[in-house]
This record gives structure tokens, sequence and C-alpha cells, in this order.
């Protein structure tokens, strides 16, 4: 967090613990505490990323709590959305299943990707 405009370290919640350990950012076995995964990201992240982590794991966390459909839709409009199916995979979503579920039209590309992986 930030003490008077200096970053002190990583703020972990639960969101922050989950994510990390989800993307192993923590390393190959997952953290059991949230101290631990603090540990564990400010051994591999550059400091200058540091105040900006917290932030951009629990928006990426809240944006998992979104209703399915409307999630898969935002993942396909962004620039990369080949991409952004992967990272809800990473997260233990399975996007071709929720596709399949929520008659979302793909894109080209994304129609490509999953082609490719049958």
């Amino acid at each position: 967090g930030r003490l008077h405009g200096t970053v002190a370290g990583i703020s972990v919640d639960t969101h922050v613990h989950r994510i990390s350990n989800q993307l192993k950012w923590t390393g190959p076995e997952p953290c059991k505490r949230p101290e631990q995964t603090r540990r564990e990201l400010e051994r591999r992240v550059p400091r200058e990323l540091w105040g900006d982590m917290n932030v951009l794991l629990v928006g990426l966390g809240q944006e998992m709590q979104t209703e399915m459909p409307k999630l898969l839709s935002k993942c396909l409009a962004c620039s990369r959305p080949v991409d952004a199916l992967a990272l809800l995979e990473k997260l233990g979503k399975d996007p071709t299943t929720l596709l399949q579920k929520a008659h979302v039209p793909l894109p080209s590309a994304v129609e490509d990707y999953f082609s490719a992986q049958s």
C-alpha cells in the first residue's frame, strides 16, 4: 500500500490472493495465506509496479463476478479477444462452454482460435 505517497508494499486482499495464485504469479504451488502471497509478489514483481497491483487485481476480481454473457461480450469486444478469453481460462472459466451456453456471436479471430484448439 501507499504511505504518504510512498509505496511500502503490495496490498493483498482476497481478490489479489486468489487471482495471483490462479495465474501462478506466486510460483508453481499456490500460497495458503495472503501474507505469503504478498511476500512472493514483492519478490517477483518489479517495485515500480507494486502501487498498481492491488487496484488492477481487485478490478479483475470484480469483473470476474460479472454475469457471464456480459463478461464474454466485454472480452469479445476488446482489442485482443483471444487473449481475454485465454485469461478467463487461466482464471478457471471454460470459455468454449461459456460461449456455447451464452449464444454469443464470435468474431472470426476467436472462431479460428477455437478451431485450432479442437
